[in-house]
């Protein structure tokens, strides 16, 4: 999560929430995956902050943006480098209702966000105090999220400019 270096150019210490947009460049490249994507950062840094905090934040977002009864979630263990604990979310598969399809890999699920707690290093490398303060945050692309919402089999849809893709929306 690249937004805890706000502290070190002159942003207001804690409490902090902050949402960041922007454009992220990788090696991956397939159905579910782009070289170039947009990402959508979260951070949140006050006193008392804890992993439910996390959860319900994503919860809410997801209960939300899906617009449905109920959404079909998990929340999983993974590492990135700059949370600890981290945790990947996941969503059911709105293409084959978690069936297995090759837009999920035939898992039945998701991923549409990477979280975490914020690991006490990089607090104290910003110069917040990690015995007073924590924090959590999260990424996630909106063309994956947008993928998931609408049934879109293929990421790379978004990016080819295809008049017939792009009809759907404009109507």
């Amino acid at each position: 999560m690249g937004t805890a270096h706000a502290f070190q150019r002159g942003a207001s210490p804690p409490p902090l929430r902050v949402i960041a947009p922007g454009r992220v460049y990788r090696s991956d490249s397939d159905a579910t995956h782009t070289p170039m994507f947009h990402q959508i950062e979260g951070l949140v840094i006050d006193r008392d902050i804890h992993m439910g905090h996390l959860k319900w934040t994503v919860d809410q977002f997801i209960a939300r943006f899906f617009e449905l009864p109920s959404v079909v979630t998990r929340f999983r263990p993974h590492h990135f480098p700059f949370t600890e604990p981290s945790a990947e979310m996941d969503v059911q598969c709105q293409l084959c209702k978690g069936r297995g399809c090759p837009a999920c890999k035939q898992t039945g699920w998701m991923e549409i966000l990477g979280s975490g707690m914020v690991h006490p290093a990089v607090l104290e490398n910003c110069g917040v105090d990690p015995e007073k303060y924590t924090g959590f945050a999260w990424g996630m692309g909106p063309e994956r999220i947008a993928m998931t919402r609408h049934g879109i089999p293929d990421i790379r849809l978004f990016s080819e400019s295809d008049v017939r893709f792009l009809r759907q929306f404009a109507e």
